[in-house]
């Protein structure tokens, strides 16, 4: 059986763009045809492992998405700057190539 209420590619790039923000109570994306509005249900938040992201729901079609950052962005830059400092130390990729090699 095929679901007719699965979420559009546009609303799951949205919602994906969103887990970088913060979330109050619920989200609304707008297609050309219709408004999807997801309630935020719970916060994801493991001061262990980095791991940040929410449970949101489609009220309408009761459908549940779990968005996540993955890894904490201020971690991110310490290891982008580390890296940078290594280079100078270690010339392991030529200096003009670099920066596609960085997150």
């Amino acid at each position: 059986m095929v679901n007719s209420h699965s979420i559009t590619d546009k609303a799951a790039s949205k919602i994906s763009n969103l887990s970088y923000r913060k979330i109050q109570k619920r989200i609304s994306i707008q297609s050309t045809t219709k408004k999807q509005v997801w309630e935020k249900v719970e916060t994801i938040k493991s001061p262990d492992t980095g791991l940040d992201g929410y449970v949101l729901q489609n009220p309408d079609t009761n459908e549940i998405v779990i968005i996540s950052r993955g890894q904490n962005q201020i971690l991110l830059k310490i290891m982008k700057k580390i890296f940078l400092e290594l280079f100078l130390v270690i010339p392991i990729i030529p200096k003009e190539n670099m920066e596609k090699h960085l997150i």
